[in-house]
């Protein structure tokens, strides 16, 4: 699930963002493989392509490192995932009021 956030009023988001340091999935290149979309992991500021993407890094990095906050790398979009920890949920609607 994607969702909008308002990254200025959500404690989860740290300040500053950490923003994307390239335009690539470091992951994918090593593979050979294609994205769709990055996010930037606002724990450790790697970017990583998104569950639309066929091998989902970001997700498995979030999983196995415990980095639960990511951001797109899209410098046009407003948007980002929250990962959780419990099996039964993935992400979470944090807020969906637009960014000031």
């Amino acid at each position: 699930m994607c969702v909008q956030l308002n990254f200025y009023k959500h404690p989860a988001f740290p300040e500053p963002l950490k923003m994307p340091g390239n335009e690539y999935c470091e992951y994918c290149i090593q593979l050979g493989e294609q994205w769709e979309s990055l996010l930037t992991c606002q724990a450790c500021g790697i970017t990583l392509c998104c569950d639309f993407s066929t091998n989902r890094h970001m997700s498995n990095h979030a999983h196995n490192c415990g980095h639960a906050v990511a951001i797109t790398a899209a410098p046009v979009e407003n948007w980002g995932w929250y990962y959780i920890d419990k099996p039964d949920v993935k992400l979470v609607e944090l807020i969906t009021d637009n960014a000031p």
